[in-house]
């Protein structure tokens, strides 16, 4: 009786989450995308963990589309320099400091919406 009870308030839960306008995610959800180089990119998260790969040939502004962001969604981005120093831009929506990553080594980058724009949590390289 117990478990219905539960399961019950979880769905009633889950529904007045949906009718408020809000995602209302599986535990878990995540999509993964390839990025193509370019001088600007312009990313629209659509789940609540979102790994971005990019291997940069030039150097890149990224931008937010925050239709669909609640508190607490995450962005990684894994970037790879290729053949000389590339200058990441934190354009719209994301904020953080520039960087520059060096010749062949591999940044990740992780950002949280706050309910105002995607903050920069952490960089790391990992090659």
């Amino acid at each position: 009786m117990k478990k219905y009870i539960v399961f019950l308030l979880c769905m009633a839960i889950g529904f007045a989450v949906q009718t408020i306008g809000q995602k209302a995610y599986k535990f878990g959800d995540k999509t993964q995308s390839a990025l193509t180089s370019a001088l600007t990119i312009s990313i629209t998260p659509a789940s609540s963990l979102t790994l971005y790969t990019l291997t940069a040939d030039t150097n890149v502004t990224f931008n937010a589309v925050t239709t669909y962001a609640v508190p607490a969604d995450l962005l990684i981005f894994r970037i790879k320099g290729n053949t000389r120093q590339r200058v990441l831009t934190w354009g719209t929506a994301l904020d953080g400091l520039n960087d520059t990553i060096a010749t062949n080594k591999t940044w990740t980058y992780s950002f949280i919406w706050d309910g105002t724009a995607y903050k920069k949590l952490c960089k790391s390289i990992t090659d």
